[in-house]
């Protein structure tokens, strides 16, 4: 590895450690916080639930009506001889 890659690496490690090793910390969180940080949490996945959803309906939608007119000028196609 060259120095470049050897400083960029140690770098990644120090960031890395900084922001895994816990300190002390005197902060305190209430219930209601941690409720409102689950809810927000739930609406999130909720809504990217609803999300995907109604775009599989819409497509659903949109390729069963494009196939549906296949059919029915076949059957008209079919008709006519």
């Amino acid at each position: 590895m060259s120095k470049h890659q050897n400083l960029t690496f140690f770098l990644f490690l120090a960031a890395v450690y900084c922001l895994l090793i816990p300190k002390i910390s005197y902060a305190y969180l209430d219930p209601g916080t941690g409720s409102y940080i689950v809810q927000i949490i739930l609406a999130g996945l909720l809504s990217v639930t609803f999300m995907f959803k109604n775009f599989w309906s819409k497509l659903f939608k949109i390729l069963s009506s494009v196939f549906s007119k296949k059919k029915v000028e076949q059957k008209i196609d079919e008709n006519e001889k």
